[in-house]
């Protein structure tokens, strides 16, 4: 995940507009900000384009950003439309997206922004590991930040949901955490022909894997999504079997691709197999 932090001016700005009441606008900025961190991370776990990597964009719908992110003030005057108007933008727009081309706008995030992104961090730490004990820390994260992670992915569990509901919504898939450990770090030290775009890409949803299945304590959480004609399908991030590279022996990680499963409950067993040892090298 990343983490964005805005320069102190924002805020400034946007309480002298709006003092009263106190507090109101840290936390709409602070509302304002949670939408576009989870924009940027849902468009990193789908994979940037070459390009997008090299430009620093990256595809997000800025109608959704400018009707989740908040309003503020008597008249609720959109955050989002406060902030342009103010030059003080957060995400500014590059290439406008269509609803008639079902294409997201492309975007970047403005120089009142820093960005903190943690797989730089579990990158960077591998680098200097020594010991299993030390790859296994850095993979694995802090219980803050994979609550942080979980709750980011599924809000509806801290929802006053019934279970029943839940259930409805989701699946548990049991995840074998020293294989996707052992992906992470074959990906990272020995793996030729995934690079660039694609092994970010590979390694952020890997990561997330593992961040989910440290706080479930070996479940991946899948998100339904049935088809009107009768099958199954699941959100990405997803497992499925790889048919390409070195990938064929084991579980890969799937990004945006959506997986079909029949509707017999035995078919998990052909895309998860998570009993299976894998040899990564």
């Amino acid at each position: 995940m990343i983490k964005i932090t805005v320069d102190q001016s924002v805020e400034e700005a946007l309480e002298r507009s709006f003092p009263t009441p106190y507090g109101a606008a840290y936390r709409a900025l602070n509302k304002y900000v949670s939408v576009v961190e989870s924009m940027i991370n849902a468009a990193l776990l789908r994979g940037l384009t070459p390009e997008e990597k090299k430009l620093g964009f990256y595809s997000i719908s800025t109608s959704d950003l400018a009707n989740k992110g908040g309003q503020i003030g008597s008249r609720k005057i959109r955050v989002h439309k406060w902030l342009r108007e103010n030059n003080l933008e957060i995400v500014q727009t590059v290439v406008a997206g269509s609803k008639f081309t079902g294409k997201y706008s492309q975007v970047k995030l403005s120089s009142l922004v820093s960005v903190k992104d943690d797989i730089k961090t579990v990158s960077g730490g591998l680098a200097y590991a020594t010991t299993d004990e030390e790859i296994d820390a850095y993979l694995s994260g802090d219980e803050v930040s994979n609550s942080a992670l979980f709750d980011y992915l599924f809000p509806e569990f801290k929802m006053e949901w019934r279970p029943e509901k839940l259930n409805d919504l989701f699946d548990w898939v049991p995840i074998d955490l020293p294989s996707v450990k052992a992906y992470v770090v074959w990906l990272e030290t020995e793996s030729k022909h995934i690079k660039g775009v694609k092994k970010d890409t590979a390694l952020r949803q890997a990561l997330t894997i593992i961040g989910v299945a440290s706080h479930t304590r070996g479940h991946f959480v899948q998100r339904r999504k049935p088809s009107p004609f009768g099958r199954l399908y699941y959100e990405a991030p997803a497992y499925r079997m790889s048919t390409k590279s070195c990938a064929e022996r084991c579980l890969a990680i799937a990004g945006n691709t959506t997986f079909a499963v029949a509707s017999s409950p035995g078919k998990w067993g052909l895309l998860v197999a998570t009993s299976r040892k894998t040899d990564w090298s």
